[in-house]
C-alpha cells in the first residue's frame, strides 16, 4: 500500500509539473492586440564600415520564428547561409560566409511577422540599413503590383508575392536562373518600397514566388514585368512603377485580356476549354444550352453580354446566327445583335444599341428545330449612373478604358479614346467597377503584358488604385487616368 501511495504521489508531482510548464496566454483581462515592435537593433540604421558578421535585433515581446524567418528580407541576398540564434525575445542574425565590401545592405522584416502571444502581426515594415563601406546607397523605387482578378484578394495571397530587381550590366538577364539583385517584399495593398539601391539601371519582375527561391519557374509562379528603370543623383527616387498580375488562379485574365480587343469580349475564368466558366452558367433541362443569366432575371444593364453554351453544336455558325434573335416584349420588335465566338461551343451575344430602361425582352435560339429561350428585364433608369474624367500622358497612340463590375465581369463598358482628352461612359448600371485603361501602342486593341525573356516592355498601364462606387441618377466626375 506504501508503493502504491508513493507511485501516486510520483504521479502526480509529475503531472502538475508538466501543466504548470506549459506556457499559455494569461487568462482574463483583455485580449493582446499589440504587435510586436523593436527595441534595439545592432548596429543601428545606416551604419558604415560595418565589419561583423552578426546582425542582433531585440523586441519587445516573444516573437514567432518562423513567422520570423518568412518575414526576413535582405537585400542584396548575402552569399552562404543565413543562421539565426535565438535568445529569449532577442535574435542574432549571423551570416556563414562575410558580407561582400564597399556594398549596402538592406535588412526588411516584413508584415508576416507575428507575436506569440496572440499572433498579432505587425503593422507596418521594419526596415534598416548598413554599409561595409564608407557610404549608403540612397537610390529609391517605389511602386504597386495590382490585383487584376477582379476579386478582392485576401492578404494570404501576398505570402509569396516580392519584387526583384536586377541591375542591367548587360541585357541577358533570365529570372527563371539569375538570382536577383536585390529582393523586397509586398504588403498586402500591393505596394512596395526598394530604398537604399547605387545608382544605375535596373530590371523588376513582379513574382508570385510560390517555391520561394526568388526566381521565376513557370507554370508554377506568376510573373509580371515593367518597363526598365535607371536611378541617379539627379533621380534617385523613382515613384510610380507598376506591375500589372493576377494572384487569385481561378481567374485566368490572360486570356480574358485576349479576348478584350477586336472581340471585345471579356468574363471570369475565361481558358481554352472553359470548364470554370462553364460551370458558372445556367443549363437549360436538357442540359445542351447554358446562358450566363438565369431565366427571368431582373436589373440587367441595358447593354448585357449573354454568354451562351452551346453543348454539341454542330450546325453551321451562320446558321445558328441566322436564327438568333431579341425581343422586346412591350411591341414585339427585334433588337440588332452583335455576336462573337469565343470558341466552338461559346457565343458572346450583346446588342448594337442600348436596350430600354425597365423593358422584358426575350432571347430566342433556334437549334434542331428547338427554341431554346432566355428571359430577362432591363433594371429601372434609376438605376444608373455615370462616369467622366480625363486622360493624361505624353503617348502618341489611342488609349483604351475598361470599367468593369466587380460582382460581375460580363456586365463593362469599352472605350477608345484620344490622350489628353475627356473620356466618359453613360449608363452604367449601379454597382462598384475597376478601371483600367491602356495605351494601345501596337494598335491592336489588346492589352501587351511584354515578355521577361527575351525581354520586351509592355504597354503603358493605369488601374484606379480603388473600386468606383456608381450610383444610380449621379455622375462620378473627375476620375483621371494619368499615364
Amino acid at each position: 500500500m506504501i508503493n502504491i501511495i508513493k507511485r501516486f504521489y510520483i504521479l502526480f508531482l509529475l503531472i502538475f509539473g508538466f501543466y504548470c510548464a506549459v506556457q499559455e496566454p494569461p487568462s482574463g483581462g483583455e485580449d493582446d492586440t499589440t504587435p510586436p515592435k523593436v527595441v534595439e537593433i545592432y548596429p543601428p540604421n545606416n551604419t558604415v564600415n560595418f565589419k561583423d558578421n552578426k546582425i542582433r535585433i531585440t523586441f519587445d515581446e516573444y516573437v514567432d520564428r518562423r513567422s520570423f524567418r518568412e518575414a526576413l528580407f535582405i537585400s542584396p541576398r548575402p552569399k552562404g547561409d543565413i543562421i539565426l540564434n535565438w535568445s529569449g525575445k532577442e535574435v542574432e542574425i549571423e551570416f556563414s560566409t562575410p558580407l561582400e565590401k564597399n556594398r549596402t545592405y538592406v535588412f526588411t522584416i516584413g508584415k508576416l511577422l507575428k507575436d506569440v502571444n496572440r499572433g498579432n502581426p505587425i503593422t507596418e515594415p521594419i526596415s534598416f540599413a548598413i554599409s561595409t563601406g564608407a557610404t549608403i546607397d540612397e537610390g529609391k523605387i517605389s511602386g504597386r503590383v495590382f490585383d487584376f482578378s477582379f476579386v478582392p484578394s485576401k492578404s494570404e495571397v501576398y505570402r509569396n508575392l516580392v519584387v526583384t530587381a536586377y541591375k542591367i550590366i548587360n541585357q541577358d538577364i533570365n529570372p527563371e536562373f539569375l538570382q536577383p539583385d536585390f529582393v523586397c517584399p509586398v504588403a498586402p495593398n500591393g505596394e512596395f518600397s526598394f530604398t537604399n539601391l547605387p545608382y544605375g539601371k535596373y530590371r523588376l519582375f513582379a513574382i508570385v514566388d510560390n517555391d520561394r527561391d526568388y526566381l521565376y519557374t513557370p507554370d508554377f509562379d506568376n510573373i509580371a514585368i515593367t518597363n526598365d528603370i535607371f536611378l541617379s543623383m539627379d533621380s534617385s527616387n523613382i515613384t510610380g512603377i507598376n506591375f500589372l498580375l493576377d494572384l487569385d488562379p481561378k481567374y485566368t485574365t490572360e486570356y480574358c485580356l485576349s479576348l478584350w480587343g477586336s472581340q471585345n469580349i471579356i468574363f471570369k475564368g475565361a481558358n481554352t476549354n472553359a470548364r470554370w466558366l462553364i460551370n458558372q452558367l445556367n443549363l437549360d433541362s436538357l442540359g445542351n444550352v447554358a446562358f450566363s443569366y438565369s431565366n427571368g432575371a431582373e436589373n440587367l444593364p441595358v447593354i448585357p453580354s449573354i454568354l451562351t453554351y452551346l453543348k454539341h453544336q454542330k450546325i453551321p455558325k451562320l446558321d445558328l446566327i441566322s436564327g438568333t434573335k431579341l425581343i422586346n416584349n412591350s411591341d414585339n420588335s427585334k433588337v440588332l445583335l452583335n455576336f462573337y465566338w469565343v470558341s466552338d461551343t461559346i457565343l458572346n451575344i450583346r446588342p448594337q444599341e442600348n436596350l430600354n430602361y425597365f423593358i422584358s425582352y426575350t432571347l430566342e435560339i433556334q437549334i434542331d428545330n428547338k427554341v431554346h429561350n432566355l428571359k430577362f428585364k432591363t433594371a429601372p433608369i434609376r438605376k444608373f449612373g455615370n462616369l467622366k474624367g480625363n486622360i493624361y500622358g505624353n503617348y502618341q497612340k489611342k488609349v483604351i478604358v475598361y470599367l468593369v463590375n466587380n460582382e460581375n465581369s460580363l456586365i463593362y463598358h469599352r472605350g477608345v479614346f484620344d490622350l489628353n482628352s475627356i473620356y466618359g461612359f453613360d449608363n452604367i448600371l449601379e454597382g462598384k467597377y475597376t478601371l483600367f485603361a491602356f495605351v494601345d501602342e501596337n494598335e491592336d486593341g489588346v492589352y501587351n503584358r511584354g515578355n521577361y525573356f527575351p525581354y520586351s516592355m509592355c504597354e503603358p498601364f493605369f488601374m484606379n488604385p480603388e473600386l468606383l462606387v456608381v450610383q444610380g441618377n449621379w455622375t462620378l466626375e473627375n476620375v483621371n487616368i494619368s499615364f
